[in-house]
């Protein structure tokens, strides 16, 4: 019996195939049972994969994985689901690096947005 591969484990749109959310985690049958029972709201329309490597990232408190090298914008306490005009946020950066910013994660409110303005993380999810 071989060793459980250490990899992501993804759920993508069937038909888009972009990756919606993404979770480190052994390519098993424990793990794919584990997120489709408890973590993830599994239908039809999609699926779960196992990969080695990814451009994406899922940081805490996102809405849905996003490619590592996008631009995020965080704002505090600006309580919206718009980004706020007029304000400079908090701290920008690349996706990768939301995780490892200890400022924003401990942070009692913040909003992230990408680069068009979408809302796509809050302190409050």
């Amino acid at each position: 019996m071989s060793e459980a591969q250490i990899g992501f484990i993804q759920l993508i749109d069937r038909k888009s195939k972009q990756v919606i959310a993404q979770r480190e985690g052994s390519n098993n049958e424990a793990s794919f049972k584990y997120l489709k029972t408890n973590v993830w709201n599994m239908s039809k329309d999609v699926a779960m994969q196992f990969v080695m490597q990814t451009d994406h990232v899922h940081p805490n408190k996102f809405f849905s994985a996003v490619l590592k090298h996008s631009l995020v914008k965080v704002y505090h306490n600006q309580l919206t689901n718009n980004e706020p005009v007029g304000v400079n946020p908090f701290w920008e950066g690349t996706a990768d690096s939301v995780d490892e910013n200890e400022t924003i994660i401990n942070s009692e409110q913040w909003d992230a947005f990408d680069s068009d303005g979408h809302w796509i993380g809050t302190s409050e999810f």
